[in-house]
């Protein structure tokens, strides 16, 4: 469980890495994301 977390919190890092140099695409992705999975909250994905 503890390597999960440690992976997800390493693939959101460089997640935000990415959006941070280039709004466009995190704008991108966040609508795909929302359309793809509209039942996760929508405060789970801004934490994200």
């Amino acid at each position: 469980m503890k390597s999960f977390v440690f992976g997800f919190q390493s693939w959101v890092l460089v997640l935000a890495r990415i959006f941070r140099s280039n709004a466009t695409a995190s704008a991108f992705l966040l609508n795909i994301r929302w359309t793809r999975f509209p039942d996760v909250p929508r405060g789970l994905i801004s934490t994200l």
